[in-house]
């Protein structure tokens, strides 16, 4: 089923076990990690909220106490933050509780980002809904997942934050096999510039070499919720990881309609170490307080480099 509707919910999987960023990951959730003062996690519901989101759902196991902490409200905090000058700062810490809805749902155990997203089926219901990963952060004028709800109203069905990738990279990535779309059908340019294409399958994180250069996913999608029976399928097969990418390529092998966008933005896979340590740097030169100095401390660097 194609449908239009307005996009209300969001799910963030946040349950991982973060074993690319140990060791701090075993006792830290990769996702309070600081880029500056702020959490990554914060950076991402708020790209929700600034994309018209009213409910995030977030999906956590039982350590994540720490998250969950970070989103409740903290009237003694912001009085005494009021009280002392700091309005900024108490006004951060409400802005977002006033905006979203926050649920939590738990999952048993880990068992990959399609067993999170099936995890919230009963909270999402029965309408189309986005999904933002926790780790992946997305600097955008126009935030990457409004982008894609955008496309979604003009071509329905799932769409798929993605842009190329070269081969050798294909090991790290959900891997998009397109098509050019139906220029008869004026659906072509639903997106202009040739940003939207028709995915006919997805591979994940196929082996170096096995596919050539192409599309890769960038934690970011549209889904409509024919994809939880999808993954329910994908859970019945396999006792394992239950991924999205095979519930998407299911969906395709059915005859749902699967698009994928070229988003607009810089993209930080911050559950990696490096790819960390690069979003610190980007958003410290965006920070006021720290921004002089740390550009001061990056020009010496590279001036006795």
């Amino acid at each position: 089923m194609s449908r239009k509707s307005r996009i209300r919910k969001a799910v963030v999987p946040a349950a991982g076990l973060g074993l690319r960023m140990l060791p701090i990951s075993k006792s830290v959730p990769k996702e309070m990690l600081p880029l500056v003062d702020t959490p990554v996690i914060q950076y991402v519901v708020e790209e929700a909220a600034a994309s018209g989101i009213e409910t995030v759902i977030f999906v956590i196991n039982d350590s994540r106490t720490a998250l969950v902490r970070h989103f409740a409200p903290a009237p003694a905090l912001e009085d005494c933050l009021a009280e002392s000058g700091g309005l900024r700062e108490a006004a951060s810490l409400r802005r977002l509780s006033r905006r979203l809805e926050m649920r939590f749902v738990r999952q048993a155990e880990p068992r990959g980002v399609g067993d999170a997203i099936a995890c919230a089926a009963a909270e999402v219901g029965d309408e189309p809904f986005a999904v933002l990963l926790a780790d992946n952060v997305i600097d955008a004028d126009v935030p990457c997942i409004r982008q894609l709800m955008d496309a979604h109203q003009a071509v329905g069905g799932c769409l798929v934050a993605a842009r190329e990738i070269d081969a050798a990279q294909s090991s790290s990535f959900g891997v998009l096999l397109t098509e050019a779309l139906d220029r008869s059908s004026g659906r072509a340019n639903a997106e202009g510039n040739g940003r939207l294409l028709r995915v006919r399958d997805l591979v994940e994180k196929p082996a170096a070499g096995m596919v050539g250069s192409g599309f890769g996913v960038y934690g970011r999608y549209v889904l409509e919720p024919e994809i939880f029976s999808c993954l329910r399928s994908i859970a019945g097969e396999s006792p394992g990881e239950i991924q999205l990418t095979a519930a998407l390529s299911l969906l395709c092998r059915q005859g749902g309609m699967v698009h994928m966008l070229r988003f607009a933005g810089e993209h930080y896979d911050t559950g990696d170490k490096f790819g960390f340590i690069k979003a610190s740097i980007a958003f410290g030169l965006k920070h006021p307080e720290v921004a002089p100095r740390l550009r001061q401390y990056l020009r010496g660097l590279a001036a006795n480099g």
